[in-house]
């Protein structure tokens, strides 16, 4: 049986840079891992972008709809 990794959901309201540079460690083997989904607190983060890009689901929820 292969080794399990840490299934990793990432919290962003911005440009997800963060979440490449993270991405990028886990592609080049120095983190164990893999992000399975990506949420922001603003519909138009661009680190939901980046997410989609590597076909990570990836959505907004509202700060005032659920504060």
């Amino acid at each position: 049986m292969g080794e399990r990794h840490p299934r990793i959901a990432i919290l962003l309201s911005g440009s997800g840079t963060s979440l490449e540079n993270l991405l990028l460690r886990i592609d080049e083997g120095d983190v164990p891992g893999e992000v399975c989904v990506v949420v922001a607190s603003k519909a138009n983060a661009f680190g939901l972008e980046r997410a989609r890009r590597r076909e990570i689901p990836a959505l907004a929820v509202s700060r005032k709809e659920h504060p």
